[in-house]
């Protein structure tokens, strides 16, 4: 079968053995899409290959994609369970080039930079590079940061410049979906999204949030930014902020907690810039990336 990716149709390879053999296709349901003088075959599709097949037909050229190095972040290329291979493999898969950036060396994200990804730092970035960013957003470009739970506080001061209040908690989760799908109670299942270019495809689709802080917003709306939840948990849910109760393994909800539902993704826009935060990095790691739909929900758009 063929689909031509910008008038659509089908044929019969064996009644049309000519077109199959101009797009070497061997067996019975593969899938070759075509836009202009690129063409994308797929064996077996399934949505992700689908997906990643169309953008590069229909993508001008390849997009790079820029993850900041330097500050104990997960590595590209590492394949233990915090490392980010996988999260560099899929983007590969859908057309995109994926580098690391030492912000402290380069002085500013390079000019083709499509995006600029921040994935749980465990040291504070220094402040020339935190106004590389500020310039780069400056000029539209689009931003993604994720920020575990009780790291970051001076990313989370500068985050709040652009309407992004991070709370300093481990959000917990007491509906019982979690544990019915063997998750811990610090593992939360998302299901609740608000209406967003972004979360365009999630619409049915459980993402799994390994341990997440929640997301608020500035009490003070920043000038010319529109802030936006992304994601949500449950009404049953908190943020617990004791850590000493949770070095302890002992988690209750207090009155100074957040209850839910809590935010734990959110997107700020500002002209053409677009900054995303994420209240964990683990959902892109190794570890996380296959569970459920998380996927589709860190894909970079």
């Amino acid at each position: 079968m063929r689909t031509d990716a910008s008038l659509g149709g089908s044929w019969d390879p064996d009644r049309e053995p000519a077109l199959a053999k101009k797009y070497g296709i061997e067996t019975y349901g593969t899938t070759v899409l075509e836009a202009g003088a690129k063409s994308e075959k797929v064996n077996e599709p399934d949505e992700e290959k689908l997906t990643n097949a169309l953008v590069k037909v229909t993508r001008a050229g390849k997009h790079v994609v820029y993850v900041v190095q330097g500050h104990g972040e997960p590595e590209l290329t590492s394949t233990e369970r915090a490392g980010f291979s996988e999260a560099k493999a899929a983007l590969e898969r859908a057309n995109y080039e994926v580098k690391a950036l030492v912000l402290v060396r380069e002085g500013k994200p390079p000019a083709d930079a499509a995006v600029v990804v921040l994935a749980g730092p465990r040291t504070d970035l220094l402040k020339p590079e935190l106004d590389a960013l500020d310039a780069y957003i400056a000029q539209g470009g689009k931003v993604l940061v994720m920020v575990n739970p009780f790291q970051g506080e001076a990313l989370g001061k500068y985050l709040e410049k652009y309407g992004f209040a991070l709370d300093n908690d481990l959000v917990v989760e007491a509906n019982p979906i979690g544990r019915l799908l063997g998750f811990e109670p610090y593992v939360l299942v998302v299901q609740q999204y608000e209406r967003h270019p972004i979360t365009r495809d999630l619409g049915g689709v459980m993402t799994i949030f390994p341990m997440t802080r929640s997301i608020g917003q500035t009490k003070v709306q920043v000038q010319g930014v529109r802030f936006e939840p992304l994601a949500r948990t449950s009404a049953q849910s908190w943020g617990e902020t004791n850590r000493t109760e949770l070095d302890r393994g002992v988690v209750k909800p207090d009155p100074e907690d957040p209850k839910g539902p809590l935010t734990v993704a959110a997107v700020a826009t500002k002209d053409k810039a677009r900054l995303v935060v994420y209240g964990t990095a683990t959902l892109a790691a190794n570890q996380g990336l296959n569970l459920q739909g998380n996927r589709i929900s860190s894909s970079t758009r």
